[in-house]
């Protein structure tokens, strides 16, 4: 999550669909780690 906008910032890049593509990825996969943590409990 912080590798898109620091290569943004610091090298001047231009984002992609693929760095929007990791992100909704990474969000996807952290709010299934934690639906399926609070349903155990």
């Amino acid at each position: 999550m912080f590798g898109a906008p620091g290569s943004v910032l610091v090298l001047g890049e231009r984002l992609e669909l693929y760095h929007y593509l990791a992100a909704a990825i990474i969000v996807g996969g952290i709010v299934l780690a934690e639906w399926s943590a609070r349903r155990h409990f």
